[in-house]
């Protein structure tokens, strides 16, 4: 796509829309100037109200501009959507800057869910979509729940066998997003377990992405403190890989708490105990 040039003229809104495209303004008034997802914009001797950028470096010599932005904008709002999803109904409640928390109607449960290396789930607001037709499910759409992203000006779609996030930017490979299953088994009085060994069941031989693992952590003290057992790495091909952790010692009062932690595994089935 060709450059976007304004030259001694008032627009309202100067945009490239292509990755290889810019904007370049000169002598010219204009409310906004985004270069979004292109390199760069340039502004000389103009009058803007906006120069909003992605993630270069801005240059605006010898021009009059109120705001010039880069990166992430903070969104204090509290957003509030729900959607059905593999039998579970869910409620998401966005708190600003915060975190982002989904109580499954179904279980009764608050988890936590958050991504890109951020404190919340940038998917902050969005619907079960009754317009997805056969088309956007031919393309491996694999439901129709459709949400916005809070910066970026993306519609996500939900896949939950998928082992990754897709990454905002097309230039950039896909971005793998933790997941925690925890468990415990209580101990009263002096009553002792060994625990020999612990098996955990999941989905195997097709990982997301390269270097897709499975840690196991487990807490004494009702999650104080942690003792990390290791991390083992899904092995592509392997279907009867086995995860097991062992010698793991004696279990006392008050309990053990058993964290099971991966990067791209797309079921856990469960965890077994010996």
């Amino acid at each position: 796509m060709a450059d976007t040039e304004v030259f001694q003229g008032a627009v309202l809104v100067a945009a490239a829309r292509s990755p290889a495209a810019a904007v370049n303004a000169s002598l010219g008034g204009m409310l906004v100037a985004l270069n979004y997802p292109s390199e760069f914009v340039q502004v000389a001797q103009a009058s803007v109200v906006t120069a909003a950028f992605a993630t270069v470096t801005a240059e605006v010599p010898q021009a009059a501009v109120m705001m010039a932005g880069r990166g992430r904008i903070d969104n204090r709002r509290l957003r509030a959507w729900g959607f059905p999803l593999d039998g579970h109904d869910l409620y998401v409640l966005r708190l600003g800057e915060d975190a982002t928390i989904v109580f499954d109607l179904t279980t009764g449960q608050w988890p936590d869910w958050w991504g890109h290396d951020l404190p919340y789930w940038r998917a902050h607001l969005g619907q079960a979509w009754t317009g997805m037709g056969a088309e956007l499910f031919a393309q491996g759409h694999t439901t129709n729940i459709v949400a916005g992203d809070d910066n970026w000006g993306l519609l996500w779609t939900l896949a939950p066998e998928a082992g990754a996030d897709d990454s905002p930017r097309q230039d950039r490979p896909a971005v793998p997003f933790p997941r925690v299953v925890m468990g415990g088994t209580p101990m009263q009085m002096r009553e002792r377990a060994q625990c020999n060994a612990v098996y955990v069941t999941m989905s195997l031989g097709e990982p997301p992405l390269v270097g897709t693992s499975v840690t196991l952590r487990t807490s004494d003290d009702l999650g104080k403190t942690w003792d990390d057992h290791g991390a083992i790495v899904v092995e592509p091909g392997s279907y009867d890989q086995e995860f097991a952790w062992r010698s793991l010692g004696l279990i006392k009062h008050p309990g053990r708490i058993f964290s099971i932690e991966d990067n791209g595994v797309a079921r856990i089935g469960g965890a077994d105990m010996r």
